[in-house]
């Protein structure tokens, strides 16, 4: 997925592109409450060996982070410096 508005790209495929706010949006996977498009289609289902998932969707603000042995990796403020925040 990219932000159209902050990549200045429109790319090809309109189901892999939204507003970042639309991006931003969902707290889970799957989601269809935040724009016309179904959003992170099917990322609920990717998960580890164990069955721990690998997408930490955070708060209606954030973009999903990466979720690697417990830590979640994402840029939540925008600086462009990788966050890691250790989950609970």
């Amino acid at each position: 997925y990219w932000a159209t508005d902050s990549s200045g790209q429109t790319g090809s495929s309109a189901a892999n592109s939204a507003l970042l706010t639309q991006l931003q949006c969902p707290v889970s996977a799957d989601s269809t409450s935040c724009a016309a498009n179904t959003l992170y289609t099917g990322w609920s289902s990717v998960t580890d060996a164990e069955g721990n998932a690998y997408w930490d969707f955070g708060d209606s603000y954030q973009l999903p982070g990466l979720l690697l042995n417990g830590t979640v990796f994402r840029d939540s403020d925008g600086d462009g410096q990788m966050d890691s925040i250790n989950n609970p």
